[in-house]
Order: C-alpha cells, then sequence, then structure tokens
C-alpha cells in the first residue's frame, strides 16, 4: 500500500498547509494512507505536533515518530540541509524525478504531472498557497473543525464576535519581532488598514495576539472600537477558532492568520499586508479577492 509522507514542521499554521497539500494528494491520486512525520518537532522550542486540536477523521492520518524518514529532513540529514541552503532548486528537480517533493522556497511548484500514484510520495516544505489544495479544499475545510469549539462557543468573546459586525485584527510579536525578514510593516498598516474597514462597515474590532500588551502600546495611536482579548482559559486553539469567527480579518503576515481567516466563518472583507516577507516574494500565498494595503 502506497503512502503520502509528511515531514511535519514549523507551527500550527504551517503544519495546517502542510496538511491540506497531503490531504489533496491523497485525495486525487487515491492514497490510502497519510503519515505525519512529527519527528522533525522533537526538541525544537515551542514547537509541537498541533493538528490533533482538529477533527481529522482517524482514518486519515498517522502520526510517525521514529526518525525513518530522517533523510528527508534537512534537520536530520546535514547535507540535505546544505543542497536546500545552496541549491534548492536542484534539489527539488532530483527529487522529484523519484516522488519526493522537497520545497521550501515560496514560489508555487506545480507537482500534477510529477507524482507516480503506484509509488510512496514524500513531501518537506511549506507549502503556503491555496493553489496545493483547491481541488479538495471543501473536504480539507471539513477535515480541519476545531475540537471543542462548543466550549468555546459559551465565551463571553465568542458572544461579543457573533453578535457585532466584528473584524479581527491579528498582531503577531513574538517571535517575529526585530526580525527583517517578517518585520515587513508597523502601525501605518494597521492604521490604513482598519480606515479602510471603518468606510466600509459599521466593525467592532476584537485585537487577538501572541503579546496583547505590545499590542496595546502597538496600537495606542489609533481612535477606534477596539477591544483587546483576553479571558480564562486563553490559548492558542481556542484564539485561532475565536478569530475564523469574525465577519472581517486584517491579516498579519502569518500563516496561523492566514488560516484563522481561511477557516470558519465566510469573511465579507479580508485585508492583508502587501509586503508578505523581507525579501517581497510569496505572491502565491494572497487570495484572489484580499485587500493589500
Amino acid at each position: 500500500m502506497s503512502s503520502v509522507i509528511v515531514v511535519m514542521k514549523g507551527g500550527l499554521g504551517n503544519q495546517l498547509f502542510q496538511y491540506a497539500f497531503a490531504r489533496n494528494i491523497q485525495l486525487k491520486y487515491g492514497y490510502e494512507d497519510m503519515v505525519l512525520d512529527v519527528s522533525e518537532l522533537d526538541g525544537i522550542r515551542d514547537r509541537e505536533y498541533e493538528l490533533s486540536g482538529f477533527d481529522i477523521p482517524e482514518d486519515v492520518v498517522r502520526l510517525c515518530r521514529d526518525n525513518r524518514y530522517a533523510a528527508y529532513s534537512r534537520r536530520r540529514n546535514p547535507l540535505l540541509k546544505v543542497g536546500m541552503h545552496f541549491c534548492p532548486k536542484v534539489v527539488y528537480d532530483v527529487g522529484s524525478k523519484t516522488n519526493k517533493f522537497i520545497w521550501d522556497e515560496c514560489d508555487h511548484a506545480d507537482i500534477d504531472k510529477k507524482i507516480n500514484p503506484a509509488k510512496d510520495v514524500v513531501i518537506n516544505g511549506y507549502w503556503q498557497s491555496e493553489k496545493y489544495f483547491l481541488d479538495n479544499s471543501g473536504n480539507i475545510k471539513s477535515d480541519l473543525t476545531v475540537s471543542g469549539c462548543e466550549e468555546y462557543r459559551k465565551l463571553d468573546i465568542y458572544k461579543a464576535i457573533s453578535s457585532t459586525n466584528s473584524t479581527c485584527i491579528h498582531v503577531r510579536l513574538g517571535d517575529y519581532v526585530n526580525v527583517p525578514y517578517y518585520d515587513t510593516f508597523g502601525v501605518e498598516y494597521y492604521i490604513k488598514a482598519i480606515e479602510y474597514m471603518k468606510e466600509r462597515t459599521d466593525s467592532t474590532f476584537f485585537v487577538f495576539s501572541d503579546d496583547t500588551e505590545g499590542a496595546r502600546k502597538l496600537l495606542s495611536p489609533l481612535s477606534a472600537n477596539i477591544e483587546f482579548v483576553e479571558y480564562e482559559g486563553q490559548k492558542t486553539l481556542s484564539d485561532f477558532f475565536l478569530m475564523s469567527q469574525c465577519k472581517n480579518f486584517i491579516m498579519a503576515n502569518s500563516s496561523y492568520s492566514w488560516w484563522a481567516q481561511y477557516l470558519g466563518n465566510d469573511k465579507d472583507i479580508v485585508i492583508a499586508p502587501k509586503k508578505w516577507t523581507g525579501t517581497g516574494d510569496c505572491k502565491d500565498i494572497y487570495m484572489d479577492k484580499w485587500v493589500l494595503i
């Protein structure tokens, strides 16, 4: 029986992209088995397997922790790490000839004509574009229902979000602060985004951040109906669910932000920063109806 094997890495948003890409391959090419190799996450601070927080069907995936796929991990295979750093296109071209898709670059890689469904397929990358799973987006959204969301619906903050013309503002600080590759915009982006939203909606703004005090300081110049979200039992997954329930969205340049706007309620207006990274690439991560500021 042939399998789709995913070398999992990164935080929640990255893991969701990796799952969606692999799930699309599984559904499109008839693979019965999907293996998530989570060994890559072992020993990394602030990183763990996070998809157990979603109602993924139990017969869809199985986890692997025994390093059997270490050859396809740049963290566990020094030669692969060097190759991916200095000549990623060569690594991709060589691997894709044998159903090994190793691609960390932002540009979309068209793999459809390269897969041999009779053999295992191994994937290692971030795959940050809906283009990689558009064929089966409905199934994937269904898979990625947040577990425990009924409990989250009992929260006062959920009631406030669901009873207003709510706009999520996501402020990613933490590991993004003072990192030029990610620190591509400041308060000016949020000022313009909020003004754009206020001109078109009667929104109440709900700010979600990994550093609420830092977000308060950043957004202190703004005059708007803003609530900084804090509640008892707050955690990454509950925030993610609440963000997904907002009717409009002002994103950060974050895969976590991307998925929160993608799942849950359909959004009326989604605003995103027009420069996603310090190099100005990653154009394939943008969706057609977003407003870029």
